[in-house]
């Protein structure tokens, strides 16, 4: 958790190790070949959705409806792999935390790594949000910060994830073990069934890469939260 120049470089070489293995498609690993075979999916796959859209599709479709495992392990990419390698054929996805107004976190700046910055580490996750990125700004309208942001002269923010909706990337693969094990590159990628990245409102004012965006009043800030979460 150390954040001078040194520790920045290390992450940054992290950094540089996965997004290598993504441009390459995989990576070697001791005089063997292991191949990224997704990412074409992936990129074709990202989508911005609205809680709105998505309800209108689960309740369109006549598959099972998604349920929610509770898991022991200490992160949600060890805790899919665990449940995915249980129950092969299992459609398992994974809903992780976000910055609606800085990609990926400090993964591409060699910021301290919380979650978000952990799971853009250990798979092609960052592909996908690279890829959301760029969707938000071309969309007709673009995606723009909450009305009460810009009310506020919050308008040179840059959002990419609408406060309504999230990032959905399928087809995910992790293929780097976690941070407490050194982000191990992994024998075989384990391929998620998508990676649903959800950004919550701040109410930090000490965070520097976003503004205060939640409600002031209570109530509105719960039924945002139901409404992200349902």
């Amino acid at each position: 958790q150390d954040n001078s120049p040194h520790d920045r470089n290390l992450r940054l070489g992290v950094t540089a190790l996965t997004l290598e293995a993504c441009r390459s498609s995989g990576y070697v690993l001791e005089g063997r070949s292991v191949n990224l075979m997704h990412l074409e999916e992936l990129v074709e796959g990202t989508r911005l959705l609205t809680v709105e859209q998505i309800g209108y599709q689960l309740g369109s479709n006549q598959a099972p409806q998604p349920s929610l495992s509770v898991s022991v392990q200490s992160t949600a990419f060890e805790a899919a792999r665990a449940r995915a390698s249980a129950a092969p054929g299992l459609r398992v996805s994974v809903l992780g935390a976000a910055s609606a107004y800085h990609p990926m976190g400090g993964f591409r700046s060699g910021g301290r790594h919380a979650l978000e910055e952990a799971m853009c580490v250990q798979s092609t996750l960052p592909v996908s949000l690279q890829r959301a990125f760029w969707l938000s700004q071309h969309s007709r309208p673009a995606v723009t910060p909450p009305k009460r942001v810009l009310q506020n002269g919050g308008a040179d923010w840059l959002c990419y994830i609408p406060e309504d909706g999230v990032v959905v990337s399928p087809g995910v693969e992790v293929f780097r073990e976690g941070t407490a094990s050194g982000y191990r590159f992994l024998p075989q990628p384990v391929k998620l069934c998508a990676v649903i990245s959800l950004a919550m409102p701040n109410k930090n004012a000490s965070m520097k890469d976003s503004p205060m965006d939640a409600p002031t009043d209570l109530e509105l800030y719960r039924t945002l939260l139901v409404d992200k979460l349902r």
